[in-house]
């Protein structure tokens, strides 16, 4: 059994992430600071509290806080890494936060996963980054226009 930390683990994909690792037997710590995501979408699974021993031990915080990232990763063998800001209208109304979560908050994620010895990070990123095209599937050889 491996322990794993999603961040934004209660969000759309990280909600399905943490079934899937869960469903395979693995234990997941969720790091969530519910603006987006829904404890609703982790409902249907062992849900409790850091230390409870249950399948889905929940973080509430913010990868902001590099206190919350570090008391997520301790234990952790790997970090799935799916919190963001990713509004285009906030990241221009508060540019400020959207650096603050999408490029200081992986920074904590990151020092957290190297105290704690983690042996994978997995960074999600969004297909925003290839703007308006109508091209499908979305792929890294594209190229990027970002529409902030």
């Amino acid at each position: 059994m491996t322990i794993y930390l999603v961040t934004g683990g209660a969000g759309f994909i990280g909600s399905h992430i943490t079934t899937g690792l869960v469903e395979r037997g693995d234990r997941v710590h969720v790091l969530d600071n519910f603006s987006s995501g829904l404890r609703e979408n982790l409902a249907h699974l062992d849900v409790g509290a850091p230390g409870s021993g249950a399948a889905v031990e929940i973080f509430e915080g913010d990868i902001v806080d590099p206190a919350a990232c570090l008391a997520a990763a301790r234990g952790v063998q790997g970090i799935l890494h799916e919190a963001a800001q990713v509004s285009v209208p906030q990241s221009l109304a508060d540019p400020m936060r959207s650096v603050g979560v999408n490029v200081m908050g992986t920074l904590n994620l990151l020092e957290a996963a190297r105290e704690v010895g983690a042996a994978r990070f997995v960074m999600a990123a969004s297909s925003a980054a290839y703007g308006e095209s109508e091209a499908l599937p979305k792929h890294e050889a594209m190229t990027v226009s970002p529409l902030s």
